[in-house]
């Protein structure tokens, strides 16, 4: 039988699927760039993170990872069983997570190397490390997207109201319908990673287990209600329909539970229960202003850490148009020194060796080509190095007038640009490095998740599900910060594109 449910409901769930989709497609593009590096090696890899050498991977040692690639930690086994269901990662279930799903060959390769110990390189370890932080991440996404559609519907309601032929499976064409039904599409490519990950037997098909699997919340799972467990999924459905009913008409089921008793109370015991109820009350009072305090502060808080991010941004914007003034540089000389092929694009091993001609040191290489590879390709462009070195507020016609040499000769940096030219190139680095080091510190110190959702509801006042530069600025008026936050804004994502909850949670992650 195909259930009815909300539309809020629907369109909530087509977000969550939405999310794994996208989840499965960011994670295998890190699993390829992982194995298409020649010194990977999976097993060596399983042995990095496998310090108490028991071949297993528990959560301690993915958290070490993670701190040891900079990356934001939260908790540790609640985390870990969120992402993975499991307390710990055998060899089979880490290279289950490593290797890639799409790429049937590279898969092979990489399976087959040769186990060996070898000491992991820092670009591997920093992969494996983002790999592990986007899972994590998105489990916390999803948990918070799971708790919100459990309040409206159970999974057995959500699976039954797809069901249109009652088979108690769901194909791909059951996916389609549904999101046609709410003026979605899903495109194959996203289907097809969507099933990927929930599809774990590889049939096509998604059972009630895996869409139960799917959709319950964390605590959900942990703690199974033994009641059901014996019920049809008819009799789960109208049971947590009623409840449903029950809780928005007395607020929640605790305190409806505890009116009801209290009608057969006794006299005495209901003058107790009274006196009870009133110092919970003060209790539940006394907690919610804590809460409204804490949320202020974290307001005064996000708006100070914007001011410095705008303070270190437009020392940063002087250093840049000072060294736009010289009037030996040239932008695409400058990029041309890096691209050492003359190939149109820099990799990992040609900005080292740019950086060790400008003899730059204590800099995070790896964070600072991944700041600058906008698309996450393994390379940079032109335009990459150009907006970093560039102005916000100086055209690209000012930035490329300036003659540039024969870029097919070799120069060497000395005879591209005079002395003070490439201190000021030294100095932009280093004190976007300086600058990376200080927004990283005050991010970790900042808000927890609950209070960063309400402060991106205050940035979205419209409900859009994101905020644009308008939104931000209104929001800095408010406290009576005139500054343009333009800068500000650029850091937070893109000038000409609104910003969602995902990327504003990953600024402050990341």
């Amino acid at each position: 039988m195909a259930y009815s449910i909300s539309k809020d409901a629907q369109q909530l769930l087509c977000e969550i699927i939405n999310q794994i989709s996208l989840t499965e497609r960011r994670a295998e593009q890190i699993r390829i760039q992982l194995c298409r590096k020649t010194s990977f090696n999976p097993y060596a890899c399983f042995k990095r993170l496998d310090s108490m050498n028991t071949n297993q991977i528990k959560p301690e040692q993915i958290v070490q990872l993670l701190k040891e690639n900079d990356f934001f930690v939260q908790e540790l086994n609640t985390l870990f069983n969120k992402t993975f269901m499991k307390e710990f990662l055998n060899y089979q279930d880490f290279l289950n997570l490593i290797l890639p799903k799409t790429d049937c060959e590279l898969r092979e390769i990489t399976a087959m190397k040769q186990p060996t110990k070898t000491t992991v390189e820092k670009s591997i370890d920093y992969t494996l490390a983002q790999l592990f932080n986007l899972e994590y991440n998105e489990a916390i996404n999803l948990e918070r997207l799971k708790t919100r559609l459990s309040n409206f519907y159970n999974a057995d309601q959500m699976f039954y109201s797809m069901d249109s032929l009652n088979n108690n499976i769901l194909n791909f064409k059951d996916f389609d319908r549904f999101f046609r039904r709410n003026g979605l599409l899903l495109y194959e490519e996203e289907l097809i990673a969507f099933f990927y990950r929930i599809d774990k037997q590889r049939t096509g098909q998604i059972t009630l287990n895996d869409f139960r699997r799917m959709l319950e919340p964390f605590q959900k799972l942990e703690q199974p209600n033994s009641n059901n467990s014996s019920q049809t999924p008819k009799q789960i459905v109208s049971q947590s329909k009623s409840s449903n009913i029950f809780i928005d008409e007395l607020g929640s089921s605790n305190k409806a539970g505890q009116i009801i008793q209290s009608r057969n109370l006794s006299t005495s015991n209901k003058k107790k229960f009274q006196s009870n109820r009133r110092a919970s009350s003060i209790t539940e009072s006394l907690q919610t202003t804590k809460l409204t305090e804490n949320y202020l502060n974290d307001e005064q808080r996000f708006i100070d850490l914007g001011l410095e991010i705008l303070k270190l941004e437009m020392y940063l914007e002087e250093i840049r148009l000072k060294l736009q003034q010289q009037k030996d540089f040239n932008s695409m000389d400058f990029f041309h020194f890096m691209d050492l092929k003359n190939k149109g694009k820099v990799n990992q091993h040609e900005f080292v060796y740019f950086l060790e001609q400008l003899q730059i040191k204590n800099l995070d290489v790896i964070e600072l080509f991944n700041y600058l590879d906008k698309d996450q390709d393994g390379f940079i462009r032109y335009s990459d190095i150009s907006e970093f070195i560039s102005p916000s507020n100086m055209s690209s016609t000012y930035i490329c007038k300036k003659p540039a040499k024969n870029s097919l000769l070799s120069y060497s940096l000395s005879q591209l640009f005079s002395k003070s030219t490439i201190g000021f190139i030294q100095l932009l680095f280093n004190q976007w490095n300086e600058n990376e080091k200080i927004i990283k510190l005050k991010k970790k110190q900042f808000l927890n998740e609950q209070n960063l959702y309400l402060i991106f509801n205050k940035l979205d006042p419209f409900k859009k599900g994101s905020f644009n530069r308008q939104d931000l600025q209104r929001f800095f008026d408010l406290y009576n910060v005139k500054d343009d936050i333009k800068l500000l804004y650029k850091r937070l994502g893109k000038l000409n594109k609104e910003i969602n909850y995902k990327e504003f949670e990953l600024f402050f992650i990341n």
